[in-house]
């Protein structure tokens, strides 16, 4: 899945180096996420932000971030979980 960064504020700002037309594949900018969580702004994330999260989790499997907003609930069936410090797959 490519990624067009202008879209995604948080993401935009962890790619201040890049041009504002930037295109990323799905990996890379969670790669980005990861990396820089500390930068994430949690109350400023988006629904569709936490919505192209939750498509990285399904695409790429176990991904730890910080908390995500509670808005981003639990998905039945095991599909996804989110604990207190912890966004993974199980």
């Amino acid at each position: 899945m490519d990624v067009r960064v202008s879209k995604y504020l948080q993401l935009r700002q962890l790619c201040w180096n890049r041009p504002d037309n930037e295109v990323v594949d799905g990996e890379s900018a969670l790669a980005l996420y990861e990396r820089n969580c500390r930068l994430v702004d949690q109350d400023a994330i988006t629904p569709e932000e936490q919505g192209l999260l939750h498509c990285f989790v399904a695409e790429h499997g176990k991904v730890i971030l910080p908390q995500i907003p509670s808005s981003v609930s639990r998905k039945s069936a095991g599909a996804f979980t989110i604990n207190v410090f912890v966004y993974r797959t199980v």
